[in-house]
């Protein structure tokens, strides 16, 4: 588990990135969603992923361990961030001119 500073790491890289196209960070086991939102910011920042799967697990737990009163304005804010980063997925998958995760190039009865 790479914890925050390994979240913070990978954030940095995709801010950066201009290569990197595919992301699958989740069980990461973030101590507060700050990491988790930072993610979440540079995934909707970078131009060049296109499928990107989005920390669930780590969610999930964070959230069962916040307290009752910021419950609601936390999942709020994850949702939002994650809305923009898929937002941007999307566009980024557009604009390399993906349009499903099903190849077909290697499919006999096509060729």
């Amino acid at each position: 588990m790479i914890g925050d500073q390994g979240i913070k790491m990978i954030s940095n890289v995709l801010r950066e990135n201009t290569t990197l196209q595919v992301i699958k960070l989740d069980n990461s086991n973030p101590t507060s969603l700050a990491p988790i939102i930072d993610f979440l910011d540079a995934v909707t920042e970078s131009k060049a992923i296109i499928d990107a799967d989005f920390p669930e697990n780590d969610i999930y737990n964070l959230l069962s361990l916040s307290p009752a009163q910021s419950k609601h304005s936390d999942i709020e804010q994850i949702a939002q961030k994650r809305l923009l980063a898929q937002l941007a997925v999307t566009e980024n998958r557009s604009t390399a001119g993906v349009y499903s995760n099903l190849t077909l190039l290697n499919d006999d009865t096509l060729n």
